[in-house]
């Protein structure tokens, strides 16, 4: 790849990584503050279809900022991040519920399968899905 087209990439990589930034910052405030709050809006009116569509940007937006990252780390490290507010939430005058931890989730796996269906990034391949050494199922390093 010649010079500009990898300048091109680096520019789309650091504008996602700060999108990612302000997102992670977006929901942690809308998520932690007391309901009844004008900070903290509701998208659809209904609680787990804000939650899956919140996580799904931001797994989609995760897949373009961390490019060399394994699909399975940043699910999990977004599933983490997840059930981190829900546990959270119940110390700041929310409730934690279980159910908006599932919407979180199904939020990720679709917005990292859609990452994956637009070419913005690629699946694991490795033997296994706790294998994150970055080699293919043969062993060779993937690229």
């Amino acid at each position: 790849m010649n010079s500009i087209g990898e300048a091109r990439i680096r520019i789309r990589t650091r504008l996602a990584q700060i999108a990612l930034l302000i997102l992670l910052i977006g929901a942690t405030v809308g998520m932690m503050a007391p309901r009844g709050l004008p900070i903290a809006p509701t998208i659809t009116g209904a609680d787990k279809i804000d939650h899956f569509m919140a996580f799904l940007v931001l797994a989609f937006v995760a897949a373009q900022a961390l490019p060399r990252r394994s699909l399975w780390l940043i699910g999990l490290g977004l599933a983490a991040y997840g059930g981190a507010v829900e546990v959270v939430q119940r110390f700041v005058g929310r409730s934690m519920d279980p159910l908006d931890f599932a919407a979180d989730v199904l939020g990720v796996m679709v917005g990292l399968t859609l990452a994956v269906m637009a070419g913005r990034a690629r699946p694991c391949t490795s033997s296994a899905p706790g294998d994150m050494s970055g080699r293919g199922p043969k062993g060779r390093k993937r690229q």
